[in-house]
């Protein structure tokens, strides 16, 4: 049944027909298939002779400097394990390295190829030699030459410890220069001409590069000595250094070098000098370029003059001005400033104090130094200040009544300097009367006046006295007056002219009278009946007239004694008595309840009646009046009688206080001739002070 027969073999291999063959060693089962009918044999494959090696590991990284373990296994040509023939194996590598028996090393980074050989088969792995970290650097050019303020670029290489590169580094190198120079990123550069040593620093691995700086081309001249005194006349010589632009040094040119002294002196070849004291600067020339040196001249230490500066300036009045004063020998050499011991002084006016000198007069005037009596002068022009004031002229003058004067303003600053003549533009007015018209002032009421003349809101004054005219009338005084009955008043008179300008006190020419009843004697009148009283003086045919009222109260202040009055009408144990402390003047009158229970009145009576006859008018009673305790009512009355008949009567109430108050009753007479009662009371007064009262008054008006 073969030609019928399907063969296959499993795990692997192939059959073609009944021929069935496999490359893997190994057990095989081969199955025979006929329609679905199957058979199955055993087929063992055996590895066949030794073809090549197999290294382990393939492949595998070390070091620089390390090593790697290798084994090797044969195989026949179809890769069938022929077992472990490390122990017969050579290990070979390359492209460089060593082995030793079975263990491969190498130093030079890259790949290498490790090769096993046994019996003329071989095989080989890979292995990969890394470099190590960075264990130096170098940088490169290793020396160079640069210009004075030239510049070199560097690169720098790194390396591991077995020399093997690690490529360029310079980007993370740090370049520096020494002793001097300066280095950006990898670029140094240096002005001082001579060696110079350029370190790159790569993470603490560094490497040093020479760099050569030469001087460059001439540019200035350094002089010495740099700087030098000599006395006036003496000389100093002079040795120049050619220098390029950072002042590196070209050597000794002093030869071909010339010599100028300025501001003034000569110099012969490399030796200069002067004569005038002060600072000197030398100048060497060579090629076009320079150096300077400074040269000090001294002048001698005795002083033959000074001279104050400024010579001339200008100031306003009250203004002022610093002086410095500078000493010089006769040679005309400056000793310096010499201001701190120099006196000075100004004429024809003005004070100075230290050097600050000042003027308020305006004018020419003459500043002078003296310094150990070497003087120098100086000239200072004083200018009005601003306007200030005004001034008027005449300053004073005087004027009979309602006549006039003229007058010119002339402007002035604050030290009342001249600022010329400022009449046109200034307004004049008078005062405390009277009137201008343009430059002329006037006014009819005598005594004193001030003229003010004002410009631009500056003003000036003059006095102008207005004499007084002939008496056309006089002026009693006081134009009103209240005396008590009996008393007397004091008057005086003050004369005028028409202008009504006083003329002055004129009581001791006036005769003075009083109506309708009383007497004057001198300036003093009296009356002791009450009313309305007219008193009149007449100097000369000039007369004048004042009101006097005569109160018709005669003891209205209980200043000696309690008389003209009583407590008639009171009730049971009620006094009347004078005490201290009135409302004006030192007494008062005090109204009592001596008992020990309330009294029905508490009255105090005018006795006899101050009006004893009544004419027909209305009649003002005041009485001042307080109580020790508040509160009680009191009352001011008057009471008309004819004979015993009551014509009429007025009263008036108030509440007491504890202080002062005026209490007033007005009546108007009913029956003329009558007699006028006056009486004032406090109902149910307690025990104790009742009242008090003071300055009774009963006028008509």
């Amino acid at each position: 049944m073969t030609a019928f027969t399907t063969f296959t073999i499993a795990p692997n291999g192939s059959c073609l027909g009944s021929t069935c063959t496999a490359t893997a060693a190994g057990v095989h089962t081969v199955t025979g298939n006929d329609s679905g009918k199957t058979d199955t044999a055993s087929l063992t494959a055996t590895a066949g002779p030794l073809d090549h090696l197999v290294l382990a590991p393939a492949s595998a990284t070390i070091s620089a400097g390390g090593s790697q373990a290798y084994t090797a296994a044969g195989s026949d040509q179809y890769g069938n394990d022929l077992g472990d023939v490390t122990s017969s194996t050579t290990f070979t590598i390359a492209p460089n390295g060593s082995c030793t028996d079975a263990t491969c090393t190498a130093s030079l980074a890259g790949t290498h190829t490790v090769t096993g050989t046994d019996a003329g088969k071989t095989g080989t792995a890979s292995l990969d030699v890394t470099t190590g970290g960075v264990d130096h650097i170098v940088i490169s050019p290793a020396s160079a030459s640069i210009s004075a303020g030239g510049s070199r670029a560097y690169t720098a290489e790194g390396f591991d410890s077995a020399n093997n590169s690690l490529g360029d580094v310079t980007e993370s190198t740090t370049f520096s220069i020494g002793p001097d120079g300066s280095c950006t990123g990898a670029t140094c550069t240096a002005t001082t001409a001579g060696p110079h040593t350029v370190t790159g620093n790569d993470g603490g691995k560094t490497s040093t590069a020479a760099l050569t700086v030469i001087a460059g081309p001439l540019h200035h001249l350094a002089l010495s000595p740099a700087s030098a005194t000599i006395p006036s006349g003496g000389s100093q010589s002079y040795t120049a250094d050619g220098r390029d632009q950072y002042d590196n040094s070209l050597g000794d040119v002093t030869s071909t070098t010339t010599f100028s002294i300025s501001p003034n002196g000569s110099c012969t070849g490399a030796s200069c000098g002067a004569v005038a004291a002060g600072a000197h600067t030398v100048t060497g020339t060579k090629s076009g370029k320079t150096g300077t040196a400074s040269l000090q001249v001294t002048a001698s230490n005795v002083l033959d003059h000074i001279v104050i500066s400024p010579s001339s300036a200008t100031i306003a009045a009250g203004g002022s001005r610093s002086y410095n004063a500078e000493g010089f020998d006769s040679s005309g050499n400056s000793l310096g400033d010499v201001t701190a011991g120099t006196t000075f002084s100004i004429a024809p006016d003005g004070s100075c104090s230290g050097n600050v000198c000042t003027a308020t007069v305006a004018g020419s005037h003459t500043v002078t130094g003296n310094n150990a009596g070497k003087t120098s002068t100086a000239s200072l022009t004083v200018n009005p200040g601003a306007i200030d004031h005004l001034s008027l002229s005449p300053g004073s003058a005087t004027i009979p009544s309602g006549g006039s004067q003229a007058y010119t303003a002339q402007a002035r600053d604050q030290y009342d300097n001249a600022l010329g003549d400022v009449t046109a533009t200034t307004t004049f007015s008078i005062a405390p009367n009277g009137s201008c018209s343009g430059t002329t002032c006037t006014a009819s009421l005598s005594g004193a006046h001030t003229v003010t003349g004002t410009s631009s809101g500056k003003t000036g004054t003059a006095s102008l006295a207005v004499g007084a005219g002939a008496l056309d009338h006089i002026v009693i005084s006081p134009a009103s007056a209240t005396i008590s009955a009996g008393g007397s008043q004091s008057y005086t008179a003050q004369g005028f002219d028409v202008a009504n300008n006083s003329l002055g006190d004129v009581t001791a020419f006036t005769t003075f009278t009083i109506a309708p009843e009383g007497s004057c004697v001198g300036r003093v009148c009296s009356a002791n009946a009450g009313g309305p009283h007219t008193v009149t003086g007449n100097n000369s045919g000039k007369t004048a007239t004042a009101s006097l009222t005569v109160n018709f109260v005669r003891n209205a202040g209980f200043e000696t004694d309690t008389s003209g009055w009583n407590t008639s009408g009171s009730g049971a144990n009620i006094t009347l008595t004078r005490v201290a402390g009135g409302h004006s003047g030192a007494s008062a009158a005090q109204l009592t309840n001596t008992g020990t229970t309330n009294s029905t009145y508490a009255v105090l009576q005018d006795s006899p009646n101050c009006v004893a006859t009544t004419t027909a008018g209305t009649y003002t009673g005041t009485l001042w009046v307080r109580a020790d305790t508040a509160g009680g009512v009191f009352k001011l009355k008057f009471q008309e009688y004819t004979g015993s008949t009551l014509v009429g009567s007025a009263v008036t109430q108030v509440t007491l206080t504890t202080t002062w108050q005026q209490v007033t009753v007005t009546y108007t007479t009913k029956s003329p001739g009558s007699t006028l009662d006056f009486q004032a009371y406090l109902t149910n007064p307690a025990p104790g002070v009742a009242f008090y009262a003071d300055d009774a008054s009963i006028v008509i008006g």
